[in-house]
């Protein structure tokens, strides 16, 4: 019942047309801990990142979001259509 809140909460900051991109992790999160760098120290700290269609981590980004790492994040985006994985797909990381 308090996923729709926390899930609101979540995407509040982020346009609307971007909202089945963010993703809120419940349980088993140790793997993402780790994926993604997290520390005690860093907790309260978002954390934003680029998956590869291996679903391996592409680009990294913890705290507060400037110019210089969306200008960074832009800078990995694929161009190239083929370069893109259509979420679902086999090799979308997130099945």
């Amino acid at each position: 019942m308090a996923s729709w809140f926390i899930n609101s909460g979540m995407r509040k900051g982020t346009p609307k047309e971007l909202h089945e991109n963010v993703i809120t992790v419940y349980g088993r999160v140790d793997r993402w801990k780790t994926v993604m760098g997290f520390s005690k120290a860093r907790e309260n700290e978002a954390y934003l990142a680029l998956l590869g269609p291996d679903g391996r981590v592409r680009w990294l980004h913890r705290g507060g979001v400037s110019q210089d790492a969306m200008t960074a994040l832009r800078a990995v985006i694929p161009t190239e259509p083929a370069d893109r994985v259509p979420l679902g797909s086999p090799a979308d990381p997130a099945g």
